[in-house]
């Protein structure tokens, strides 16, 4: 039987390695890609090479690539809590080291190496977010999965609230290479929130079959068989339901906010700051909400509320209105987004039945349907 999620110690310190966990997601996240490309114009780089820098970060989207061999690696072992934390920690100690190689390639503008610098932090970070898949998966019971989810998005936005407005602030009052240094010395928590699971040595956090031959023919065999048994239509239909609205009008808020004369320094204030706390306090009350009426009602929610957020942008796109009412608007929308995000992730981990590979392909999924969203959004724009 999976560990429930409820109990004592334990379950503090497994939430806690999941909130640390996101919380480095988050930090990799910005600080490989938005704001590394920032830190790149600023000293002048070319676009070109910029494009192929932020193209090292491709593993992030494709972890369910890297799941069936991480998944092979923890369930071969018979000790899994202690491969686990080991697999954890090696993850953490490189993402470390490339946040920290990241400070000192921009100093020099070093390409090459800040490309293998990101793809190999970036790798590293997936591997990690697979781990903590599957502990939050095989760990928790599945009505703690929303106030889990909640947690995660917690920890995952203040990860990005530290590498995107927290490192612009302090790139700009110390420099770039010592903001990469300091944004490191939080991940310190997340080394100590792993090493706080050896306690759980005699955990059964899965039901495997141990004789089970784990390959990428029965990784695409499970694949083939789980969307036979759900729908592939339906269950195609409900991923773009929640992720249409969501990724189109997030992928284009700053070029549209920029349009309507909003600065940089000003949108940084709405979006990355009151929005990473609007979002987390979305997402919290997602979580709350999931204990209480289910993941089906919540759903239902989110779609009605991403009709409302689509609204709100087709005001302001058709009315003037000041920053504070701007601002209010906008803060209203992310707190949908916060809501939609959780309840989204909660219902793959509901669909996946603890299964990491599973959930591994449909937020892969999910982030196919981002791009495609935002490039129909651009598209709709041109034209």
């Amino acid at each position: 039987m999976a560990y429930s999620g409820t109990e004592g110690g334990d379950s503090r310190k497994i939430r806690w390695f999941l909130f640390w966990g996101a919380f480095l997601s988050g930090v990799v996240l910005l600080g490989t890609m938005q704001t590394l490309s920032l830190m790149l114009t600023e000293k002048k780089v070319g676009a070109t090479a910029i494009s192929c820098v932020m193209l090292a970060a491709i593993p992030y989207s494709w972890k369910f690539l890297l799941s069936p061999f991480v998944k092979n690696v923890i369930v071969r072992r018979a000790e899994r809590m202690r491969i686990i934390k080991g697999l954890a920690i090696i993850s953490q100690l490189i993402v470390l080291a490339g946040l920290l190689s990241i400070g000192f390639c921009a100093e020099f503008c070093s390409v090459a190496p800040l490309y293998a610098t990101v793809a190999l932090t970036v790798t590293a970070i997936s591997v990690h977010d697979i781990v903590r898949a599957y502990v939050k998966l095989k760990a928790c019971d599945k009505q703690d999965l929303g106030v889990v989810t909640s947690i995660e998005n917690i920890g995952f936005r203040l990860g990005m609230l530290v590498a995107g407005a927290g490192l612009l602030y302090i790139a700009d009052a110390i420099g770039w290479r010592l903001a990469y240094i300091a944004i490191s010395v939080p991940l310190l928590p997340a080394l100590l929130s792993t090493v706080s699971l050896s306690r759980l040595e005699t955990l059964r956090v899965g039901d495997e079959v141990k004789n089970e031959k784990f390959s990428l023919v029965h990784y695409v065999k499970a694949c083939i068989n789980f969307f036979r048994t759900k729908g592939i239509f339906l269950l195609a239909l409900v991923m773009m339901s929640f992720k249409f609205a969501d990724s189109c009008i997030n992928g284009l808020k700053g070029m549209f906010l920029h349009s309507i004369g909003i600065g940089k320094l000003l949108f940084a204030n709405i979006s990355q700051v009151a929005g990473v706390f609007t979002m987390i306090i979305g997402g919290s009350f997602a979580g709350f909400l999931l204990t209480k009426i289910g993941s089906k009602k919540c759903a239902m929610f989110t779609f009605a509320f991403q009709c409302l957020a689509s609204a709100i942008f087709i005001f302001l796109s058709s009315n003037k209105v000041s920053v504070a009412t701007l601002t209010l608007l906008i803060n209203v929308s992310t707190f949908i987004f916060g809501f939609s995000n959780v309840v989204f992730r909660t219902f793959i981990a509901e669909q996946s039945d603890g299964d990491v590979n599973i959930d591994s392909m449909l937020l892969s999924v999910g982030s196919a349907f981002r791009i495609f969203s935002c490039s129909i959004g651009g598209f709709i724009i041109d034209h």
